[in-house]
């Protein structure tokens, strides 16, 4: 799911379909894009993620099956096919770009990279023209996977987050520094901080992993402009179980560095005692704990509000008012449920056993989006009341 304002939302789904509403879920439009020029049958494929930059410009992710990434630019009418991939075991689980830079990310399943010495790397891409083009990011050991079981899952779309972009000014099609944080499972489930960096000469961190990349020429003279892109890790383990089907499903960030991680395993959906994890991504090293209360089952979706909206609620004394501007509003939710949280994430309560597998808020709506088309859209000011 893709929010751009209470208004505008788009939603990616399975056989091939994407929907769009441009007042706030009143009407929806559906559409199937097609790509006869290619062979590639679109019906069949399931549009995990999706980014939308307004009403008229959006990119989808399918998940596996020939992977691929489309890109529209007129509202849904046309799609342009940015990228495949074909390859027997490809998986993409989460897109991500931010709006204000354009530059982005792709993340997917480990699968067995050519030339390369250890064999299985996860997939990694990268855009920074808001997903119009796609490039691979170099192997290192940010994207090696630690076990046999390490991968990713793509229920929600948010196993990955972008934490800091910025352009390279004197190379808009490189960026200059793209740092990302994501977990899914294994044996032992991890949270990797990765910060890149695209340099033209070497860099002097002898921690980090460096790699060449000879862009197609950009001719200076008689001079190849080459761009080599430096990769730094973080690792943390997280609190939740590992195992086949264990594991990180979403994770969200808020202010001052925190960042909040649901799962479990959907396999079962009412084992909840280590489904949510805390963590303040400045810390170094990075330390997870568990919610204090935890949330009442698997979650595949987790959402945190930056601010409070202001209007339609009026308050009677200063208590109420400073009491306002404490809450800190998160939700997650899955199969069996959603939760709600007041302080940030670490404390929930059980908030409807009408469970989805994505949320976000805009504005002043909280959105949910389930399976068979299931949606729903609450005012935040009537979540707010629940608390007050």
């Amino acid at each position: 799911m893709a929010i751009v304002s209470d208004s505008v939302v788009w939603i990616g789904g399975s056989r091939g379909q994407v929907i769009r509403t441009t007042n706030g879920g009143v009407h929806w439009d559906t559409f199937y894009p097609r790509m006869e020029k290619t062979g590639i049958l679109m019906l069949k494929k399931d549009f995990r993620d999706i980014f939308a930059k307004n009403e008229e410009e959006a990119v989808i992710m399918s998940a596996g099956d020939s992977a691929v990434i489309l890109r529209t630019t007129n509202g849904g009418k046309n799609w342009t096919l940015v990228y495949s991939n074909n390859q027997e075991g490809i998986f993409l689980d989460a897109l991500e770009i931010d709006a204000r830079t354009g530059i982005g990310m792709v993340l997917g399943d480990p699968i067995s990279m050519k030339n390369t010495i250890h064999g299985n790397y996860f997939v990694g891409l990268y855009t920074t023209d808001f997903g119009n083009s796609w490039r691979e990011l170099p192997n290192g050991d940010w994207n090696t996977p630690h076990d046999s079981l390490e991968a990713f899952f793509a229920a929600s779309g948010t196993s990955l987050v972008i934490i800091k972009a910025k352009i390279n000014q004197n190379c808009p099609s490189e960026f200059k520094l793209l740092t990302v944080g994501f977990a899914g499972g294994g044996l032992h489930p991890r949270y990797s901080l990765v910060n890149f960096k695209s340099n033209p000469h070497r860099g002097k961190n002898h921690r980090s992993t460096i790699h060449k990349i000879v862009r197609p020429s950009q001719i200076v003279g008689d001079k190849t402009r080459n761009t080599s892109i430096i990769s730094s890790t973080i690792s943390s383990t997280m609190p939740f179980k590992g195992g086949a089907g264990w594991g990180c499903y979403g994770l969200a960030t808020g202010c001052n560095g925190r960042v909040l991680a649901v799962g479990g395993n959907y396999l079962f959906p009412n084992v909840g005692d280590s489904s949510l994890g805390i963590a303040n991504q400045n810390e170094d090293p990075i330390r997870w704990q568990t919610a204090q209360l935890c949330p009442n089952g698997y979650r595949s979706g987790i959402c945190l509000l930056h601010k409070i909206p202001n209007q339609k609620l009026r308050f009677t004394n200063h208590s109420l008012h400073r009491k306002r501007h404490s809450i800190r509003l998160a939700i997650c939710t899955g199969t069996n449920g959603t939760d709600i949280s007041f302080d940030g994430g670490t404390s929930w309560k059980f908030l409807s056993e009408r469970g989805y597998n994505s949320c976000g808020f805009s504005k002043n709506w909280l959105w949910m989006v389930g399976n068979k088309g299931s949606w729903i859209k609450i005012p935040i000011q009537n979540l707010i009341r629940h608390k007050i």
